[in-house]
């Protein structure tokens, strides 16, 4: 007789941990579901939308900032350049 009651809670034990699992499980298959719908919602985002583009479009003003900046430096030599040809010339 006391092998079968521990038989019996031996199985009861085990029918409680398969219930878990199963909730587990279950759990699991939400999260996947939850995980492939937001994956899909950052794929139908446009590039403009993430961070790193964000990220980028500033790396890209920055670097036309600085050739504009050159570009003018470029400028102020070419005429600096001038002038003293100007005045290195003999009359």
């Amino acid at each position: 007789m006391a092998e079968i009651a521990g038989w019996r809670a031996s199985v009861a034990n085990t029918d409680a941990e398969l219930e878990e699992h199963r909730k587990d499980v279950e759990r699991l298959r939400e999260l996947s579901k939850w995980r492939a719908s937001a994956k899909r919602a950052r794929a139908a985002r446009g590039p403009d939308e993430l961070a790193e583009w964000k990220v980028f479009q500033e790396a890209v003003d920055a670097a036309a900032a600085f050739a504009a900046d050159l570009d003018a430096l470029g400028a102020m030599a070419r005429e600096a350049q001038e002038e003293r040809s100007a005045r290195a010339k003999p009359r």
